[in-house]
């Protein structure tokens, strides 16, 4: 159901924004912020069962949620971390977020929030939702190139070479006609 769709979805991107973060070299203080940054993003989620339930979200016209639940995300992370308010901002935005430099943010907290992004879309992309079917992992990455073109290029490559074209247990077709299922990643070559 929905309440298991918002749960994991939480869960799922917390994990892949971990892995391509550490696959990437991230050291451990920023795997933290990493963890607790997707944490965030979507949880007050969790707070609108109720509402996510509701027709509109199925029907599509629920998408005003979004902003918000992103709001009081934003509001709930500031009321623990005052301090940190390009990460405040990046929650309360990060549906319109933009890499460039009208941020005043690092270049290394953008690669941290690009990975965060990239791996919330590919999450909402790839698992049933209550509005939309899931697509095909390599839809979804197809997806997120097409549409994700203010990521930078070497943010995008991490996460591709982490997830892959096709990732793990994918089964393919390949030229030969015969079927196949992916067992492993050739990093730096994804296809």
């Amino acid at each position: 159901g929905t309440r298991g769709f918002i749960s994991a979805h939480i869960l799922n991107t917390m994990f892949l924004s971990y892995a391509v973060a550490n696959r990437a070299d991230f050291d451990d203080e920023d795997l933290l912020r990493i963890i607790t940054i997707s944490f965030f993003l979507n949880i007050s989620f969790k707070r609108l069962d109720n509402i996510v339930k509701k027709e509109e979200m199925v029907n599509g016209s629920g998408k005003g949620i979004e902003g918000y639940a992103t709001t009081h995300s934003a509001e709930f992370f500031e009321s623990i971390y005052p301090q940190e308010k390009e990460i405040e901002f990046f929650i309360k935005n990060h549906h319109n977020y933009k890499n460039n430099d009208d941020y005043f943010i690092s270049d290394k907290l953008k690669k941290i929030f690009n990975i965060i992004l990239l791996s919330d879309n590919f999450e909402t992309l790839t698992h049933s939702r209550p509005y939309c079917e899931p697509l095909k992992p390599h839809e979804a990455i197809r997806k997120i190139i097409k549409e994700f073109n203010n990521i930078d290029k070497e943010s995008l490559k991490e996460f591709i070479d982490y997830v892959g074209m096709y990732p793990i247990t994918s089964l393919v077709r390949l030229n030969s006609k015969d079927k196949a299922v992916v067992v492993s990643q050739n990093k730096g070559f994804p296809l």
